[in-house]
């Protein structure tokens, strides 16, 4: 899901760069917020939602 956010939101973006809609200031924010979409809940889950670990030998 969040690799087709990423692909989705830049290919907008980029539409919208290339067919004049936005600026290009615009798309530089746009990928950004993108990425940062995608980024930052994934450090929030690998930092607070590690999988337990068994340590009990069978």
């Amino acid at each position: 899901m969040m690799f087709t956010g990423l692909t989705f939101g830049t290919i907008f973006a980029l539409y919208g760069l290339t067919h004049n809609i936005i600026s290009r200031d615009r798309y530089s924010f746009l990928v950004a917020a993108v990425i940062a979409c995608a980024v930052i809940p994934t450090l929030i889950a690998s930092r607070f939602f590690l999988p337990e670990q068994n340590s009990r030998c069978d």
